[in-house]
């Protein structure tokens, strides 16, 4: 996880489950680095590499919404529920307007980081799973495997 809050969060979360599991704080990549990421502090999944593509899904998130609320009024649903996706609606608008802040981040090959991590590890012990989360920058992932 490379943005510093978010990987906090996920320490603390992974210390109640396992001394096992690891939250490392660097973005995969094909290279050793440093790269831009743009942060959402009121919704952190929110947060990428990539903030065009952010603002499309966006914007196809809105047209749904307004599409459910135009197929509550034709179908004349009740009030409380016609209002409960109007406050939905405004509550998502003003999420979706949050600008974020642009957070220079730590970016690492997964050679990298299963050579610095190796140190945590016994000998003859392998790792069963790898996750990693890498919204659209799965070819770069890959080419930073060094064998």
């Amino acid at each position: 996880e490379p943005i510093r809050e978010t990987a906090q969060v996920l320490r603390e979360n992974l210390a109640s489950f396992s001394e096992s599991t690891r939250c490392v704080e660097a973005g995969v990549s094909s290279a050793n680095g440093t790269g831009e990421f743009r942060y959402f502090p009121s919704m952190p999944g929110e947060s990428t590499m990539h903030p065009r593509s952010r603002e499309t899904q966006v914007g196809l998130l809105e047209s749904k919404i307004n599409d459910e609320i135009r197929t509550l009024r034709e179908e004349r649903g009740p009030d409380e529920l016609l209002q409960a996706m109007e406050d939905i609606k405004a509550q998502s608008r003003l999420q979706m307007k949050e600008k974020g802040v642009d957070r220079e981040c730590r970016l690492a090959t997964l050679s990298t980081i299963l050579k610095q991590q190796r140190a945590f590890f016994s000998p003859n012990e392998t790792i069963d799973l790898l996750k990693i989360d890498v919204e659209g920058e799965e070819l770069a992932a890959l080419q930073g495997i060094r064998l």
